[in-house]
């Protein structure tokens, strides 16, 4: 899974790719900071899902959740998908 969030971070827009590294652990990379450098968010983030909340390397917990939020959006468009595949073999369309 590859994917790219675009965050608010101090009134300007940052825009990461997230890969994930293992099973429940995400690496948010920036690639673009709509501000000044000396202002700019990490340029990485580790993520992890805790039990309430998506937690990380980085204190801001609104970028933690959005970027969080991002994932779980992607995860079940996905998780959809496979759903839909795995009932689309077993009940087959026909005659």
């Amino acid at each position: 899974m590859k994917l790219s969030v675009t965050v608010q971070y101090k009134a300007k827009l940052a825009h990461y790719s997230i890969r994930q590294e293992t099973s429940g652990v995400y690496l948010a990379t920036l690639e673009q900071y709509e501000g000044p450098f000396s202002e700019a968010p990490p340029a990485k983030i580790m993520l992890v899902k805790g039990f309430r909340r998506w937690a990380g390397s980085f204190e801001h917990q609104d970028i933690l959740n959005d970027l969080g939020r991002a994932i779980d959006i992607s995860l079940g468009k996905e998780h959809t998908k496979d759903n839909l595949r795995e009932n689309s073999t077993k009940f087959p369309s026909g005659n």
